[in-house]
């Protein structure tokens, strides 16, 4: 019966730390979730590292801006060079990069539609096209709106392309060119010229407005077999 006594005050003693313990570990993470940052989830439409391909879906509105001038808002090729093997399809990026100390709008054509890709020999004269009718005209306008997108500063907008390294034989038929078939494009270097949809407008001509430029170059290696 002694021992019966003695053990008896101390299962209350033992039942009630249990609980408290599981207690003050809930009230701590409770804390921790109060106190704790919330995530943030960078936005398609600004930023310093924005995929203009992505932009196309989620940024689009209504209305556009003027085009910050080339020196604020450069143009360039990735890579440099362009390597593919003819035939076969190359695949590069134009990217925009904002050199001011501002965030920097910019009012974009969706798909970058129309876009005109050419390769040209040492000569300037192209080799893609035979015989040549303008151009690859990439996609269609489609959507309605434009891509509205906010560049900080140093910061780059990237558009993915690809261009097959094909010479596109052409024939007009009702007044129509055609691509009545194609084939490798002989190996070498040529230059890569992408007519991007940016446009400025032409000093004097409030009416008119000029395509922006961009070029790399191309280095195609022997057909694959």
């Amino acid at each position: 019966m002694r021992a019966i006594v003695r053990i008896n005050p101390v299962l209350p003693l033992v039942r009630i730390a249990r609980p408290a313990g599981v207690l003050a570990s809930a009230l701590f993470l409770l804390a921790g979730c109060a106190t704790a940052p919330r995530a943030t989830v960078a936005s398609p439409c600004r930023g310093n590292a924005i995929d203009l391909n992505v932009a196309a879906k989620r940024c689009l509105a209504e209305g556009t801006r003027p085009l910050p001038p080339s020196d604020v808002l450069p143009l360039s090729i990735e890579p440099r060079p362009v390597r593919v093997a003819g035939g076969a399809t190359a695949r590069f990026a134009v990217v925009l990069t904002n050199r001011s100390r501002q965030p920097v709008p910019l009012t974009l054509e969706p798909h970058w539609s129309p876009a005109l890709i050419s390769v040209e020999d040492a000569a300037g004269h192209r080799i893609d096209e035979t015989p040549e009718s303008g151009g690859l005209l990439l996609g269609s306008r489609g959507s309605s709106g434009y891509v509205h997108v906010v560049l900080s500063p140093g910061g780059r907008a990237v558009e993915h392309l690809t261009y097959g390294a094909v010479v596109r034989h052409m024939k007009v038929e009702n007044g129509v060119a055609r691509t009545a078939s194609r084939t490798p494009i002989p190996p070498g270097t040529y230059t890569l010229r992408v007519m991007t949809p940016l446009s400025d407008p032409v000093p004097g001509q409030p009416h008119m407005s000029r395509r922006r430029m961009v070029t790399a170059k191309l280095v195609v290696s022997p057909e694959s077999k």
